[in-house]
């Protein structure tokens, strides 16, 4: 890159635990000039660490709002202050009825969650938001939290932050229980075994 050899130095925190991944974090620091291509639910603990090294680049998609906003973070996809509105706004103009809507994250940095980001465009009252819960990272069966969710009338489940394993799981726990929201978010269970982890096609 512009006559200089690149050396990436990469670590994997596992999703293990916040600890995890702002030891990583401070012990590459000394050894590198800038972190790259990170994603991780624990970003808010390595954001400590950047926040205390402001010479050092951060070119990373960070889910939490801490790290987002410091002034050496640069994310190839931004987190918007308000969200994406679209689909909120074409499920309430196909219903007048109230739309009862869950979210779902990882307890260890809880990231804004979309129903927080997208609270402007969820002024209207026929949005309701019943149930919000987390979940241990070593979670591998979500039939209590489907369980709940029916019992609350949900129609609407986000669970736009769930990797592909905890998102698999979700979809076999809403269908062993016959229960199937109206509308479905889950940007970032992007996955080629995504399907066949659920269930297959038919999930």
């Amino acid at each position: 890159m512009n006559g200089r050899n690149i050396i990436v130095d990469g670590s994997d925190d596992g999703y293990a635990n916040g600890a995890n991944n702002k030891a990583l974090t401070q012990a590459d620091i000394p050894n590198d000039f800038a972190m790259v291509g990170s994603f991780s639910l624990n970003d808010s603990y390595g954001g400590q660490v950047l926040a205390a090294n402001p010479a050092v680049p951060n070119v990373t998609v960070s889910l939490s709002n801490y790290t987002n906003n410091l002034p050496n973070s640069f994310s190839p996809t931004p987190i918007p202050v308000a969200g994406s509105l679209g689909p909120s706004c074409t499920s309430r103009r196909s219903s007048r009825a109230t739309w009862l809507m869950s979210a779902r994250w990882s307890p260890t940095s809880r990231p804004p969650s979309p129903l927080q980001r997208r609270e402007g465009g969820h002024a209207a009252p026929r949005y309701k938001v019943v149930y919000d819960p987390t979940f241990e990272i070593t979670t591998t069966d979500f039939t209590p939290y489907v369980i709940n969710m029916r019992k609350a009338g949900v129609k609407i489940l986000f669970i736009e932050q769930m990797p592909e394993n905890y998102a698999a799981a979700v979809i076999k726990a809403l269908n062993q229980q016959n229960f199937h929201p109206v509308v479905v978010l889950g940007a970032s269970t992007y996955s080629e075994a995504l399907i066949s982890a659920a269930g297959g096609p038919s999930a």
